[in-house]
């Protein structure tokens, strides 16, 4: 019982700066709030689910959550112009709206649900749940540079530059995405095979397209860890990706394409798919010069580069080549959605900060003293 109780309070010693910055996280993104506007189909989406409203009922209770959070004029703005207005007048628009989301952010939607059994709204329950998870990348990423030797303070850097604060404002699943990729580069550093395959199998459940991660650690594991493990990584993750599909009715990859960033449309059902092959040109000629001006981008470069030194001086372990699978993530995502967001990479740009940090304190351990 005593060696029990020590060890957890060895760990709060040990961690209490960066517990220090988990609990400002999630007190900052509950109270400095981004209303953005996804709130509205993720509120409808668990009305959906779990409630099983739809028609018009579901965009009464929808909006009826979501005026009682917000002050009047922000739910004015939130209900008017040509996308708000739509979707807060037509419940057949809203329900078109539900099933590009209820797919995708599963996992999501059921932290929602349960975070409102304690007696929160919908509203309240999905940035609730974005700042939990913020705080817990925190907590994780402090724990892996503790596993690399980086002192404690430089959780800082990694938050700052992979805008985990931002993270916790908004009503999304980035943060929990985040989290569990995260989580899978801790176990495969522990070399926790079992423990990797669990989660791997469970994020195409947090955010669908983060089955690209399950799949590329499949590769991974492939070809440093267990061959047969990796097969099974790849095939339940693939597996519970398309269930979830299955399940809940989805648009194609080309509508969505096409409806987000060549005819935007409040009801995609009606969208027009394009022929011109310039149409689907021009939004990877701005997504290159957005990734290009990202304030990120030298954190990526130079990541890149300390990883090409290592492997180059024999010097690279296997947890180096995460690093290749954030960046795979990334590159692969902003194929299929040409538009750098930051918040949808974070995980990226964290790893790739870890990474800059271990090949800094390296050089300077290895570097000649006078």
């Amino acid at each position: 019982m005593k060696d029990g109780l020590g060890s957890y309070v060895g760990f709060f010693k040990r961690f209490s700066f960066s517990l220090a910055v988990a609990v400002a996280i999630f007190i900052y993104g509950v109270k400095y709030t981004y209303y953005s506007w996804d709130i509205v189909p993720y509120i409808a989406s668990t009305y959906s689910v779990f409630d099983g409203y739809s028609g018009e009922n579901l965009r009464v209770v929808t909006y009826g959550d979501l005026e009682k959070e917000v002050d009047p004029l922000r739910f004015k703005k939130m209900t008017t112009g040509p996308f708000g207005a739509l979707y807060y007048r037509d419940w057949r628009a809203l329900e078109e709206l539900v099933k590009t989301y209820n797919s995708a952010r599963l996992f999501y939607l059921a932290t929602i649900k349960g975070i409102s059994k304690f007696g929160y709204s919908y509203s309240q329950a999905s940035y609730i749940s974005s700042s939990f998870f913020a705080s817990l990348c925190i907590i994780i990423t402090s724990i892996i540079l503790f596993e690399l030797g980086i002192p404690q303070p430089f959780v800082v850097f990694v938050a700052y530059y992979s805008e985990v604060h931002h993270l916790a404002q908004f009503s999304s699943p980035d943060s929990m995405a985040c989290f569990f990729s995260l989580l899978l580069m801790y176990f495969l550093m522990k070399n926790k095979i079992y423990s990797s395959f669990v989660v791997a199998s469970v994020l195409p459940i947090v955010r669908i397209d983060y089955v690209i991660v399950s799949v590329l650690v499949s590769f991974y594991l492939f070809y440093f860890k267990s061959k047969k493990t990796s097969l099974f990584m790849m095939i339940s993750s693939i597996f519970v990706c398309f269930i979830v599909a299955k399940v809940f009715t989805n648009y194609q990859f080309l509508r969505h394409f096409n409806n987000t960033f060549i005819d935007m449309t409040p009801n995609i059902a009606a969208t027009v798919i394009s022929k011109s092959a310039s149409d689907y040109l021009i939004p990877y000629m701005k997504c290159f010069k957005e990734v290009y001006q990202s304030h990120v981008f030298a954190i990526y470069v130079f990541a890149v580069l300390a990883l090409l030194f290592r492997i180059r001086h024999k010097i690279a372990e296997t947890s180096d080549y995460y690093l290749v699978v954030s960046i795979g993530f990334m590159l692969i995502h902003l194929l299929a959605h040409p538009a750098y967001e930051a918040r949808y990479y974070s995980f990226s740009v964290a790893v790739a900060a870890i990474c800059l940090l271990r090949a800094c304190r390296e050089a300077s351990t290895f570097a000649p003293h006078t």
